[in-house]
């Protein structure tokens, strides 16, 4: 770009500056097909960060760089290419250097590579997200905020996660973390503690004296009389503690029921969805700072040729001597025990060249990481995973053949709804299962079942 004026929105004053600098009061006189770059005089602005994310909205100022004078919020560093200074008008070229390098295709269309290509450009640039009560979910990434707009329905977390999932991203160091809500995940909690006998919140806190005479417990405002402890119920003059009397454990009273108690009972209530929950069941979420992986780099420039997304990524595999040993037990199992019953189901995508020849590495990655992160959810804690070459198997117990059909029917589904709005190409998912009823029935041993379940992926 010939054109090195750096933009300064803001009230006009001297800046000792190496490179030419241009003063505007108002946005609106920025030119319409991009500029070298913006500055941002923070000492006038209130709003900045509602016109930063304003200007990242514009199709072509969405990678310009934007410098900020003045003082930044500590939380707002990552929305600026840092403060305008006597290197900036450098910094300002290695971004337009990496901005040539990325093809454009496609790219302010899809979130994910709208941010990789960001990231790329800025090579030092990493994703903070902070904890605050302004947000439902109590977690705020201004970077996301400003790239995609405030309002932008994405569940930022979440899809910082799923990026990471896909080596997109690597999480560089842990920041915070912080409990949610399951049904919604709000991080807005409201802790109570409350009686453990009849839940209620009315309790109060007091001290309590045990008489060893009657065995009587009771708050000691009831043993005293004229300044001496007396039992209420005995009328033990309780005069050594130890000796006559103690002080037990239980500080806690329910005005309701009556109750004493020495730990109250935790009841926690979404300020979002107002659903109880239990503090064990709580979702945890991890707050990362997130920098950009090679691989993401790679797809950001289109130079990326080799699927990296894979079923490993989100299942946990055994290796698959292990699992063979295992359908050979079971087999024998289920020969002896009738009650014992399994199955195997076998499942290949038979399009992924397609996909990538028509799609590219990035959007056919996309399509695959959906469809895994769906097909994750179908199977059971207790469902075992293993692979061979181009192909995945799970050990399905206590299945029948009733059950492994309603498994197939909804993998079906899906993947027949599942395709990228740019195109009508989904995915082709072949799959077959095998009862162990079938197996003891014919009397077949592990390696032809094996054998069975290719010819039947095969033939699907």
């Amino acid at each position: 770009m010939n054109d090195q004026i750096i933009w300064i929105l803001g009230s006009t004053k001297n800046l000792d500056l190496p490179y030419p600098i241009r003063w505007i009061s108002s946005e609106k006189e920025l030119p319409k097909e991009d500029c070298f770059a913006i500055a941002l005089d923070l000492n006038n602005l209130q709003n900045y960060f509602e016109k930063v994310t304003a200007l990242r909205q514009r199709k072509t100022y969405r990678f310009t760089p934007i410098f900020y004078l003045g003082k930044s919020d500590r939380f707002h560093a990552d929305i600026f290419d840092g403060e305008l200074d006597k290197e900036s008008q450098t910094v300002a070229l290695a971004i337009h250097e990496r901005i040539q390098l990325i093809p454009f295709t496609g790219v302010l269309e899809d979130r994910e590579l709208f941010l990789l290509s960001y990231l790329f450009t800025r090579s030092t640039l990493m994703v903070h997200g902070h904890l605050t009560p302004s947000f439902t979910n109590g977690i705020s990434f201004p970077l996301l905020k400003v790239l995609f707009g405030e309002n932008n329905g994405v569940d930022e977390w979440n899809f910082l996660q799923n990026m990471v999932s896909r080596d997109l991203l690597f999480q560089e160091k842990l920041v915070d973390e912080i409990q949610t809500c399951p049904s919604c995940h709000s991080g807005l909690l409201n802790y109570k503690n409350a009686c453990p006998n009849c839940h209620s919140i009315d309790i109060q806190v007091q001290q309590f004296i045990h008489c060893f005479s009657c065995g009587n417990i009771e708050p000691s405002t009831r043993f005293l009389r004229q300044e001496r402890l007396i039992c209420p119920r005995c009328n033990a003059k309780l005069r050594h503690i130890g000796m006559d009397y103690d002080k037990p454990l239980e500080d806690k009273s329910c005005n309701q029921c009556g109750f004493y108690f020495l730990d109250a009972e935790v009841i926690i209530i979404c300020m979002n969805c107002s659903k109880n929950t239990p503090p064990e069941n709580l979702v945890a979420r991890r707050l990362y700072i997130y920098k950009l992986t090679k691989h993401g780099e790679f797809l950001a420039r289109g130079i990326e040729k080799k699927i990296q997304t894979h079923f490993n990524n989100f299942f946990a595999f055994i290796e698959f001597e292990a699992f063979f040993s295992i359908i050979k037990w079971q087999i024998k199992l289920a020969t002896r025990y009738k009650d014992l019953h399994f199955s195997v189901l076998a499942l290949k995508i038979t399009n992924e060249e397609e996909l990538l020849n028509e799609l590219g590495v990035f959007h056919t990655e996309k399509l695959l990481a959906e469809f895994y992160e769906r097909l994750r959810h179908v199977f059971r804690d207790s469902d075992l995973a293993s692979h061979g070459e181009n192909f995945v198997l799970f050990f399905l117990p206590m299945t029948d053949e009733q059950g492994c059909q309603v498994l197939l029917n909804r993998i079906q589904e899906f993947s027949k709804q599942q395709k990228l709005s740019m195109s009508e190409k989904k995915l082709i998912v072949h799959m077959g299962f095998i009862t162990s009823e079938e197996v003891t029935k014919s009397q077949q041993d592990a390696e032809y079942l094996i054998a069975n379940l290719h010819s039947r992926i095969d033939s699907a």
